[in-house]
């Protein structure tokens, strides 16, 4: 059992801490805003048929993300397969568990 004077201390921590997530998701659903649904293009040398040399990793792509001004680290970028076919690829953000979205990055020659 706990005081009334501990639930009432507890109450607090647990509305503040609400408070500051609610907050940080709604900061974070700003840059989602922003940049959700949004082509990012990266130029690629490619081969006979088309073939593209390597692929586009999470780290170019938040370099690139950088470049536009937003800090994202690559680990909240999911890739679903390799990105090395010329063309647009869907790429997964996750800034929060409440905050996921998709941009997209496109391989131009």
């Amino acid at each position: 059992m706990y005081s009334p004077e501990s639930k009432r201390i507890l109450d607090k921590q647990i509305q503040d801490r609400k408070s500051a997530e609610d907050a940080l998701v709604k900061s974070l659903n700003e840059i989602k805003n922003k940049i959700a649904n949004k082509t990012y293009k990266f130029n690629v040398k490619t081969g006979k048929d088309g073939k593209v040399f390597g692929s586009v990793s999470t780290k170019q792509i938040s370099e690139k993300l950088l470049e536009d001004g937003y800090k994202i680290d690559k680990k909240c970028i999911t890739i679903d397969g390799a990105i090395d076919t010329l063309g647009t690829h869907k790429v997964t953000v996750t800034l929060h568990k409440k905050v996921v979205f998709t941009i997209n990055v496109s391989l131009i020659n």
